[in-house]
Formats: C-alpha cells, structure tokens, sequence
C-alpha cells in the first residue's frame, strides 16, 4: 500500500517526463541533425545510446501502469 505522499510524487514525476519528453526529443534530433568536426571513437555511441534510452524512459513513464 503507497502513502498519499508517494502517490503524489509519482504523479508528479510522470507528468514532469511527459513534458521533459518534447524538449529532449528536439535536442536529440538537433543533435544528430547537426554536423559534428570531430567525433571520439566509441565514445559517439555511448552517447546515441544514453540519448535514445532517456527518450524511451521518457516516453515509457506515463504509460506505467500502477497498483491502486
């Protein structure tokens, strides 16, 4: 059983990450739009991945279903 408090923040973490989803979208299509001088080995693919991750986990969190 949650308390009201964690409930209350739950919903407040999930409608902050359907906001913060739009903008991180734009930065991560900016960013891969844009044309980089110099990219570090490997280090460009730690990079797409953390960008694409936190966009899935971003628009994954609204639609977690909770317990009631």
């Amino acid at each position: 059983m949650t308390s009201p408090r964690t409930r209350r923040l739950l919903q407040i973490f999930t409608v902050l990450a359907a906001v913060l989803f739009w903008p991180a979208l734009l930065i991560v299509v900016w960013g891969e739009l844009t044309p980089n001088p110099e990219p570090a080995p490997g280090y460009d693919k730690v990079l797409h991945f953390l960008a694409y991750f936190g966009l899935a986990a971003l628009a994954a969190t609204p639609f977690v279903r909770r317990r009631p």
